[in-house]
C-alpha cells in the first residue's frame, strides 16, 4: 500500500489523493467482507510515515473518507489488547479472515506468562487449555470460504509487484512532497 501511494513521484497531490481514497475504500470493502487482516494491512500502509507526511495529498481526500479511515484506525488499534477488533470478530458472520497478530500475541502471553509445570512437576494443563482455545479460535475461521474466483491479472500484478522498504518509500515521499 505504501509503495503504491509513493512510487510515482511526479503525481500531483490531487492524483495521489485519489490513490489514498482508493485504498480507504478498499479497506472499507475488506471490513464489509470481514477480511480484518486486509483492513489491518491497508491501515498500516496508509499510516506509514512515508504516506502520513503527504499533507497536500491528504488535504484533498474527502472528509467523509478521512472519517472512515479514522474509524478503521480505531477498529485496528492495539488499544486495550485490540478490544475493538476482538469485538468485531465476535459479532461478525463467517467467512472471516482475522488479523492473526491478535492470536499470536495471545499465544505469546500464554507462553511467557505461565509456567510449563505446576507444583510437583506436573504439566500445567491450564496453560495448555488456554493455548488450545486460541488455536481453536484460529481454526474456526477456516470452515467457511469466500465464493470468489481468482482474477489472474490481479494475482499476476500482486505476485510481480516490487514493494520498497521503508527507507526507499520515505525517500520517494520526500521527492513527491519535499519538506518546506
Amino acid at each position: 500500500v505504501t509503495t503504491e501511494v509513493v512510487q510515482n513521484t511526479k503525481l500531483k497531490p490531487k492524483a495521489r489523493a485519489k490513490i489514498i481514497a482508493y485504498f480507504i475504500k478498499l479497506a472499507m470493502e475488506l471490513k464489509a467482507l470481514n477480511n480484518l487482516n486486509g483492513v489491518m494491512e491497508v491501515v498500516a500502509g496508509l499510516s506509514n510515515a512515508s504516506v502520513r507526511r503527504l499533507k497536500r495529498a491528504w488535504a484533498r481526500v474527502d472528509s467523509k473518507l478521512i472519517a472512515e479511515f479514522d474509524s478503521l484506525k480505531s477498529l485496528t488499534s492495539n488499544h486495550r489488547a485490540y478490544a475493538m477488533l476482538r469485538n468485531h470478530i465476535r459479532i461478525c458472520k463467517p467467512p472471516c479472515i482475522p488479523y492473526l497478530g491478535v492470536h499470536l500475541t495471545d499465544l505469546t502471553f500464554i507462553e511467557d506468562g505461565n509456567d510449563d509445570q505446576i507444583d510437583g512437576g506436573l504439566i500445567n494443563m491450564v496453560k495448555r487449555r488456554m493455548a488450545a482455545n486460541v488455536i481453536r479460535d484460529i481454526l474456526q475461521y477456516q470452515h467457511d470460504s469466500y465464493p470468489f474466483e481468482v482474477s489472474l491479472p490481479i494475482a499476476h500484478y500482486l505476485v510481480n509487484m516490487e514493494c520498497k522498504d521503508d527507507d526507499a518509500c520515505y525517500d520517494l515521499s520526500l521527492l513527491a512532497e519535499p519538506r518546506q
